[in-house]
């Protein structure tokens, strides 16, 4: 790849390694894209399908205790005042659900951002190993311009 050793190295195999490495880092960037898209669908998928399912149990649960409280005497109020504990438990178990799920979704989203900020300071690393690169590099040809990495 370069010749450090026996000399300086050539101006035209930096330029192609580095054309090479933007490509590279296009590519690694195209894929962490898509790997967050495809996280943001699975995870709005699951708590569309979640939700869906706590609603229906809430209407179901409505309309048993409506239900429940229209037959006279107390008999009816006893079975309403069961159907609700049994509804305030079966609440309580689907906060502690979706509580798992916050959790698990905060996690991810800090493992993603410390994948990002590691590829960050790889791209900073290369952009100045290249400025080093070309700037120890004589040359009698025109000066070449490398732009720094844009920030996602």
């Amino acid at each position: 790849m370069f010749q450090f050793l026996s000399g300086t190295p050539d101006v035209n195999e930096l330029q192609e390694t580095l054309a090479a490495r933007d490509v590279e880092i296009s590519d690694l960037q195209d894929q962490v894209k898509a790997l967050l898209e495809a996280d943001q669908r699975d995870f709005l998928n699951d708590n569309s399908d979640q939700l869906a399912s706590i609603i229906k149990s809430k209407n179901e649960v409505i309309q048993s205790l409506q239900v429940q409280l229209q037959v006279p005497g107390k008999e009816g109020l006893a079975q309403a005042i069961d159907s609700a504990a049994t509804s305030n438990a079966e609440l309580h178990r689907l906060r502690d659900i979706v509580a798992d799920l916050e959790t698990r979704l905060k996690g991810q989203d800090l493992e993603l951002r410390q994948v990002q900020d590691q590829r960050d300071v790889a791209q900073a690393a290369q952009f100045t190993l290249q400025q080093q690169q070309l700037a120890a590099c004589p040359s009698s040809q025109p000066s070449l311009v490398v732009a720094a990495p844009e920030a996602p």
